[in-house]
């Protein structure tokens, strides 16, 4: 009777989260924009091309969306051994780090101009695709802007500012030819080309897209929530203990913000050190502040946009690389082989038996990457 209870128990709370967490969508998918105008996808219309146009990306780049077999037994048996939770410190050891007083050296996005894409108005810096991301801006515009990067039939939006501030977008998609596109609201949600361009990638590294700052995770070496990563992890000994002091600080001091989730607009944008000022957010900030707080300390980390059941509703959450290495962390367990998912934003709810939720592969269907 108990154990149905706490199943109850973990279903509802879960289900209040994602009722919350289903207004935070990145800017509406426009891959149908064509070269002369075109209509922005609405929200729900961009949940479904979502899902087709990422398939293939799905599966080529988070093994551990879909795991093999071995490792979901594996998962489910370490699950019930654990059964950790994050009612407080003593539940899951981890190191709070201390005041960090020596230099801060981290990847940082540069827009040197040396190779550009551009025209009167629009400047793609194409300098660093092979570090895994361009910079872009657009300026005579009183409009909104999309910037559209497309490859191989995939096609990532994003909002672009109209104020001329250069952005960094990532190249998430690998090495091949990529094409990038500027588009100007018209109407309604009718868009224009504005300008475009195309550039050839040879990343230096599979991980560079997941190791600098980007419009999604922004921060740099000034930021708190980078000073406050150094800060736990200044005893951490390896990679592993970070993933843990980062992980478990997050879990423990950020608390869901439910009238943010209400209230969140189309378009949103994390800010990193506000959710670590404010100490809550909804599940895109807690993705955000993850991100940061790990690639600061060179550890490749994913934002990750997707559906999570019951009801196939919106979220955010993480997934971190370890090379070679096994660990544990709050009812997840790698092989050190491939990517890992970290949702802070469940495992902030206090519930041990939420753990079983998120080792569960399939409750978590990845969308888009960041």
């Amino acid at each position: 009777m108990r154990s149905k209870i706490n199943i109850i128990l973990v279903l509802f709370i879960i289900i209040s989260i994602l009722t919350s967490c289903v207004k935070l969508k990145p800017t509406p998918d426009i891959s149908s924009i064509n070269s002369s105008s075109s209509k922005e996808q609405s929200s729900s219309e961009a949940s479904s091309s979502e899902v087709s146009s990422s398939s293939s990306e799905v599966s080529s780049q988070t093994s551990s969306s879909k795991p093999d077999a071995a490792s979901s037994k594996n998962q489910q048996t370490n699950s019930t051994k654990q059964h950790t939770s994050s009612k407080s410190s003593t539940d899951f050891s981890w190191d709070k780090g201390g005041n960090y007083s020596g230099s801060i050296n981290i990847h940082v996005t540069s827009s040197p101009k040396t190779t550009v894409l551009s025209d009167a108005n629009a400047m793609i810096d194409i300098s660093n695709v092979s570090e895994g991301y361009i910079t872009a801006s657009y300026t005579g515009s009183a409009k909104r802007l999309k910037l559209q990067v497309k490859k191989d039939g995939k096609t990532y939006n994003y909002d672009l500012n109209n104020q001329g501030g250069e952005e960094t977008f990532p190249l998430q998609l690998g090495n091949g030819d990529y094409e990038f596109r500027i588009m100007e609201n018209v109407t309604g949600t009718q868009y224009i080309q504005l300008f475009s361009g195309t550039a050839s990638v040879s990343l230096n590294n599979s991980f560079s897209p997941f190791l600098y700052p980007n419009q999604y995770s922004n921060y740099n070496a000034s930021s708190n929530a980078v000073k406050k990563s150094f800060d736990l992890c200044m005893n951490a000994s390896n990679d592993l203990d970070k993933v843990k002091s980062v992980y478990n600080y997050i879990i423990t001091n950020v608390k869901y913000d439910y009238p943010k989730a209400s209230s969140v607009q189309s378009g949103y944008l994390p800010n990193v050190d506000n959710t670590l000022a404010t100490k809550k957010g909804i599940c895109f900030d807690y993705a955000a502040l993850m991100a940061a707080m790990l690639r600061a300390q060179n550890i490749p980390t994913k934002l990750v946009v997707g559906d999570v059941a019951p009801n196939g509703v919106r979220h955010a959450w993480n997934d971190v690389y370890i090379k070679g290495r096994g660990w544990i962390t709050v009812g997840i367990q790698s092989d050190g082989s491939q990517w890992k998912r970290l949702d802070a934003t469940f495992s902030s709810s206090n519930q041990a038996d939420i753990s079983n939720f998120i080792n569960n592969s399939s409750n978590y269907t990845t969308l888009r990457i960041y």
